[in-house]
């Protein structure tokens, strides 16, 4: 569910772009090793929802009723010493909620789908990093002194 929860971009699937939605349907099958192929472990499936509802929140939401995932959502991490990175898609700024301290003396560097650095700096005193990039998919990385802190895909939007 946290991959379907990452994947969730509007416009994922190009045939959703103009309702602003990531897919038309989505489902989650978990099989135990026993299972007959009928009746297995999980079987939640989505075949479609109202126009302007994310079939993704939908499945999210017979996951919660199931009993199913840890964290699903931005406000379960807050406090905890999970990194985020929000608002994603983002388009000139994302809020880094990292544990006080690590940010400080790290370098935060955004690269392209090639590898490259688009854009490098200092983390922000505030954990509000400020950017100008152009639309497109990004790979953020915060590390400090060598080692690894976050790695983030981030979507940049216009």
């Amino acid at each position: 569910m946290a991959a379907l929860q990452g994947a969730k971009v509007i416009g994922a699937d190009t045939r959703c772009f103009d309702d602003g939605v990531s897919s038309l349907s989505t489902f989650l099958r978990v099989a135990l090793p026993d299972d007959p192929p009928d009746d297995l472990y999980l079987d939640l499936n989505i075949p479609s929802v109202p126009a302007g509802i994310d079939p993704i929140d939908s499945l999210q939401t017979l996951v919660d009723e199931w009993g199913g995932c840890l964290v699903s959502d931005v406000e379960s991490f807050i406090g905890t010493d999970h990194p985020l990175v929000y608002p994603n898609p983002a388009r000139d700024y994302v809020h880094l909620q990292i544990a006080p301290g690590k940010l400080r003396n790290s370098t935060v560097t955004f690269y392209n789908s090639r590898g490259e650095v688009e854009w490098q700096g200092a983390a922000p005193a505030d954990n509000k990093l400020d950017f100008d990039l152009p639309a497109g998919i990004y790979y953020l990385h915060i590390s400090k002194n060598g080692q690894h802190i976050l790695r983030e895909k981030v979507m940049v939007v216009e």
